[in-house]
């Protein structure tokens, strides 16, 4: 839906100009406004966005800036150095897998395009998380006349498994949280990132766990240690992988055999990046994203993250998040480029986004992930406004399938559940190359539906999905049948975009589109009339621009040469041999 109100984004170039907007900014109390500075002046933000709590950053980026993922992942950092948590991409920069990965680093990604029909029809297709436009009008007026007929989800979904896969809620599953296992399983499930949780040993090893107490979880899935309290953070790595797991966790048939002690975010780090072969996985790149939950309230674990993701170059694939102030505050002054959201239930003062501005900006968090727990109408008006101001939602958690269906009919960016199985044949992507008309007008497509669970499987797409052609027209769309034979009539058409519906656990569905594409009418031939020959055949050349026929076989009147009676040039005599010259009787 869209919203009649808007919110002021302030360009600025130059240091005279910053200065003037922090002299007046002093002055006032209350200012919901964004400030947007491109790239190369992404210093300007500094002592804005950074000082004023109810002030957002927002950096521009060309397309060079994001040409390559190295580039994509340097950009993120740029931005969150800046105390920025908006990316605005020039046209030319943006594409869907650009977007994504901005996206799945918690980054807000708002997109320019042009304002003419089937460049907003492709910036929709493309589900930035806002759209910036000369005639911003023509925007509002495709989004209303042609999406509003159902729930359109364009966005890549993010699904993030659950401690890897939290299996004491999954009753069918057999690995159990926070293990190699469970990190293993939720790649194979298609998950796009996993959640994990994170202590400090008292050798400064980041050690993985969700309860500090390792003997005595909220899950029943832990550790025995003699029968008395283990504290994680008041003992060493090694005493805290001495632990044996416990039959809660053991009875649940662990998928692998290297379970065999609790796994340090080193190990993870070096399984992913295909470093170390463990019994029953192969050795291979394992490209998620891993969500780092701190659940420590000790400062020194945001130095021992840091170091570890430099050392093994995980800077492009971890994020890291907190319920805790004191490690939100100091990621803001000791890694202020890693991106770093907030946790926190839908509850009392969160349901206000004076609140969570003031918690997610004030502390340069990426991010709002809340509790579904308690779902009204005003905190779902909460959720939209905070989206209209660069805030990224990640929903957690869903316990059993289908629960993650309320997240996603809310747009939020991605959610976590504890098995990534229950939504991985929930789309990813609909994609549809240009299509050129036989000389009947006819087309043929072949869409390609790419599901979650296919994400990992190269070259992997749904066969022969179900879909609906719509041409785009200035007035709006218009809907195609398809024939008997799986064509369309696309006479007259230019551009046209597919539409595939999902079906949600819970019952209803939404749709995904495609790309538009383009339509290429087919090429009409004027021969000459003149005929074209060599030794053998004759043909009528084509005079139309754009014939691409090069074969004369392929071209008009194409034949042998019909040879006539023949006419003697030269007669023969008795000493010489005579002339006959044969002409062919149809190109002379």
């Amino acid at each position: 839906k869209t919203v009649a109100k808007s919110l002021p984004v302030l360009y600025i170039k130059d240091e005279a100009t910053k200065t003037a907007l922090a002299a007046w900014l002093a002055k006032e109390s209350y200012h919901d406004l964004t400030v947007l500075v491109d790239a190369a002046n992404a210093s300007l933000l500094n002592g804005l966005a950074d000082t004023y709590e109810y002030v957002r950053g927002a950096v521009r980026f060309g397309k060079e800036d994001v040409a390559t993922e190295a580039k994509q992942i340097e950009a993120v950092k740029i931005a969150n150095g800046a105390h920025a948590k908006i990316m605005v991409l020039s046209p030319d920069a943006v594409t869907l897998d650009t977007v994504h990965y901005l996206q799945m680093r918690l980054m807000a990604v708002w997109a320019e395009t042009a304002s003419d029909t089937v460049s907003i029809h492709r910036i929709l297709s493309i589900a930035p998380d806002g759209i910036v436009c000369e005639d911003p009008a023509a925007v509002v007026t495709v989004l209303e006349r042609d999406y509003a007929d159902g729930l359109v989800v364009n966005r890549a979904l993010c699904n993030t498994g659950h401690r890897g896969k939290a299996a004491y809620h999954v009753i069918d599953d057999t690995v159990a949280e926070n293990t190699m296992s469970a990190f293993y399983s939720a790649y194979l499930s298609g998950a796009l990132s996993i959640e994990i949780d994170v202590y400090l040993t008292t050798d400064n090893q980041v050690v993985i766990c969700h309860d500090e107490t390792a003997t005595n979880t909220v899950t029943g899935v832990g550790y025995i240690y003699n029968g008395v309290p283990f504290h994680l953070e008041q003992h060493t790595l090694a005493e805290a992988q001495a632990l044996t797991i416990n039959d809660a966790a053991r009875n649940k048939g662990n998928m692998y055999d290297w379970d065999t002690h609790m796994p340090s975010l080193e190990e993870l780090f070096q399984f992913v990046n295909g470093q170390t072969e463990i019994q029953g996985a192969p050795k291979e790149q394992i490209p998620y994203v891993i969500d780092i939950e701190v659940k420590s309230s000790n400062p020194n674990i945001v130095q021992a993250l840091k170091t570890l993701t430099e050392k093994y170059h995980m800077e492009d694939r971890v994020v890291i998040s907190s319920f805790n102030d004191i490690i939100h505050q100091t990621m803001q002054s000791q890694w202020p480029s890693m991106s770093c959201g907030v946790i926190h239930n839908n509850n009392g003062a969160g349901n206000s986004i004076q609140w969570i501005a003031k918690t997610v900006w004030a502390n340069n968090l990426s991010s709002h992930i809340s509790n579904y727990g308690e779902w009204d109408a005003a905190y779902a008006d909460m959720v939209r406004q905070g989206q209209m101001r660069g805030i990224t939602f990640w929903g957690w958690c869903v316990h059993n399938r289908g629960g993650s269906d309320a997240f996603i009919k809310q747009g939020f960016n991605g959610y976590t559940e504890d098995s990534p199985d229950w939504t991985n044949n929930y789309a990813y992507r609909l994609e549809q190359e240009d299509v050129t008309c036989d000389e009947t007008g006819k087309a043929t497509i072949a869409p390609k539906l790419k599901l979650l669970k296919d994400l990992y499987h190269e070259g992997t797409y749904e066969k022969n999905p179900e879909v609906e052609l719509f041409a785009i027209k200035e007035t709006g769309f218009e809907k195609k049948t398809a024939n008997e034979d799986g064509t369309y009539d696309l006479t007259g058409v230019e551009n046209a975009i597919l539409r595939h519906t999902i079906n949600f656990v819970t019952g209803g569905s939404y749709y995904v589109y495609s790309n538009p594409f383009q339509v290429t009418a087919a090429h009409t031939h004027t021969w000459s009339e003149a005929w074209s020959s060599d030794e053998t055949h004759h043909w009528h050349e084509c005079t139309a621009e754009g014939c691409i026929v090069s074969d004369n076989a392929h071209k008009g009147g194409y034949a042998e040469h019909s040879w006539g009676e023949g006419t003697v040039t030269i007669p023969a005599t008795e000493t010489a041999n005579g002339e006959k010259t044969f002409t062919c009787t149809v190109c002379g």
